[in-house]
């Protein structure tokens, strides 16, 4: 099967360097913090991913006409290559993910829509939809991605064309203005064997947590304890260079990581400050009583991923054969 990918073109205004220089586009991204990805195109079917946050080589994707994967080598494939198409694409954190997810997501369809019926998909369906859903869409001169969950408040969307990039929360009115008749829209498989998968539901996960635990104890303790514990999970966040941090009493997460298990560790530790804090107010069971509940509320991916990797003791999840599936 065809990979369908963003970035995935080559074109023409961009110009081939050597393997010298790659290194030094690497260097320019670690010493000014960027956050974005690097496209190397060798050609049209082999083409090299670099995704970074705050300057820091995240993953690295080796991607063909067949396949795309993650490749831990790619010093040696820049090395071993004379010159490059380079593109360098400044981004979000949230948008890096988006790339991540597309590209460790195998094509579940694609389909060509008309302009009128993807304007009225954009405002209908796709805006309300509660199914988690990531597609690509590709015009002739245009492409982007698309994220959407739970209605236009939790969707994004990278929209990118010869001239312009618009990354952003909910669903970007370029979709609808490109003037071009009709799309290509590939819709991605959910996978939660793929790691960029793993970690997203750790992080939902996560935030589902941590959000309805701190609305808990608000009503038990009051304010003050769970201005404490907010205090103290954004000084461990920050102490680590990571943007992790509680607002408004949600979490706020736009941290990425290499592999889920290292976000698995993270959210442990981020938990335990959490759970060790209260218990000393509320006692361990009864604060143990509340996260019991709140696992038990997951969706089962979120539920799955954070049973899998540990990120709360063992006897906080309990299986429950009625939860709905990943993409319900």
């Amino acid at each position: 099967m065809y990979v369908t990918i963003p970035f995935q073109a080559v074109y023409p205004d961009e110009i081939k360097i050597p393997a010298s220089r790659v290194h030094s586009l690497i260097s320019t991204y670690h010493e000014r913090q960027r956050t974005g990805l690097i496209r190397l195109a060798y050609s049209a079917e082999k083409l090299l991913y670099l995704l970074f946050q705050r300057g820091s080589l995240l993953n690295a994707y080796l991607i063909d006409r067949a396949n795309s994967r993650k490749v831990e080598n790619w010093e040696e494939i820049v090395n071993s290559s004379s010159e490059a198409f380079a593109r360098l694409v400044p981004l979000s954190s949230l948008a890096v993910e988006m790339c991540k997810l597309a590209v460790e997501s195998q094509p579940e369809k694609t389909e060509t829509i008309s302009a009128p019926d993807l304007r009225a998909e954009l405002d209908g369906d796709w805006a309300q939809t509660t199914d988690l859903k990531l597609l690509h869409l590709a015009w002739s001169a245009a492409e982007g991605l698309l994220f959407l969950r739970g209605g236009k408040s939790e969707s994004r969307s990278l929209f990118f064309s010869p001239d312009r990039l618009v990354d952003e929360t909910n669903i970007s009115p370029s979709f609808s203005l490109w003037s071009e008749p009709q799309v290509r829209a590939t819709f991605y498989a959910i996978n939660l064997d793929a790691p960029a998968w793993q970690e997203y539901a750790l992080r939902r996960a996560f935030a589902a947590i941590c959000d309805e635990a701190i609305a808990r104890y608000e009503e038990i303790t009051g304010r003050a304890i769970v201005d404490s514990i907010s205090r103290s999970i954004g000084l461990y966040a920050s102490r680590r260079e990571m943007e992790i941090s509680i607002t408004a009493r949600r979490v706020v997460d736009h941290e990425l990581f290499s592999t889920p298990q290292a976000a698995a560790d993270t959210y442990r530790a981020l938990l335990k400050l959490m759970l060790d804090q209260i218990g000393q107010v509320i006692g361990a069971k009864l604060s143990y009583s509340i996260l019991s509940g709140i696992t038990a509320g997951l969706r089962f991916d979120e539920f799955e991923m954070a049973r899998v990797f540990s990120i709360l003791p063992a006897e906080l999840f309990r299986v429950d054969s009625s939860k709905p599936s990943a993409d319900s």
